[in-house]
């Protein structure tokens, strides 16, 4: 039973602090539904085991615990591949960004040149 408690009360904390990251916009929308589905799912493990039991009997676990496991893995996996797909696309804006400096520091340079050329030499 105090397991039970302390999981409910985590997956509450869970869905307080997500919510609150994106209310300082500190974590962005679609990163906080994995979370908050997370939450939901724990929430829903915790007050309602029988659910958790019947699904695990489903699906042929021979303990309940065993699915838990495969699900946090595979939602791991899930959060791992989200990120990695978030990190492309950010180094993508990096390096089209220093692309773009470089361009523009070459036209200011060729610019000032233009315009004072006794300074180049």
């Amino acid at each position: 039973m105090r397991i039970m408690i302390a999981l409910g009360a985590l997956a509450l904390a869970l869905v307080i602090v997500v919510l609150e990251l994106v209310r300082q916009r500190r974590l962005k929308e679609r990163f906080a539904g994995v979370w908050l589905a997370f939450s939901v799912v724990v929430a829903l493990g915790v007050f309602f085991p029988g659910v958790v039991e019947a699904a695990a009997k489903r699906l042929g676990f021979v303990l309940p615990a065993n699915l838990v496991l495969v699900a946090g893995m595979v939602t791991l996996v899930f959060v791992a591949i989200q990120l990695s797909v978030e990190v492309g696309r950010l180094r993508d804006n990096v390096e089209h960004l220093a692309s773009r400096l470089a361009i523009m520091e070459a036209e200011r340079g060729a610019m000032r040149d233009r315009l004072d050329p006794d300074d180049s030499q």
